[in-house]
């Protein structure tokens, strides 16, 4: 199976219906991770303000939910996985109160 490198894609927008999905404004590194270790999520949004972070499997069960308040454009946040979730890929959504767009990228959990 291939491995994720914490690559930056450019942005997929939907119709103005739907929310806007983002790929480049936040990195993660290491991608894939070991069950049971941390996950380091480098921040790059549009600006400042408070936001939520999801951790959410593919059968869409959402398996960490953390508040973030951010506090300057660029800031890194450390995520710890459990050695009890499931291998497989996850993804990691960050969104802000009030708005339509999404910021999300996949992580692969060994």
């Amino acid at each position: 199976m291939g491995a994720f490198s914490g690559i930056r894609v450019t942005r997929w927008i939907s119709s103005n219906s739907t929310p806007t999905i983002l790929k480049k404004d936040f990195t993660i590194y290491p991608n894939p991770v070991v069950r049971g270790n941390s996950i380091q999520v480098k921040l790059a949004l549009p600006q400042p303000g408070d936001y939520k972070l999801e951790l959410i499997n593919t059968a869409g069960q959402v398996m960490l939910i953390q508040p973030l308040f951010i506090q300057t454009k660029e800031q890194q946040i450390t995520l710890y996985t459990r050695p009890d979730w499931s291998a497989g890929i996850y993804f990691v959504r960050i969104s802000a109160a009030g708005s339509k767009k999404i910021f999300q990228q996949k992580v692969l959990l060994k």
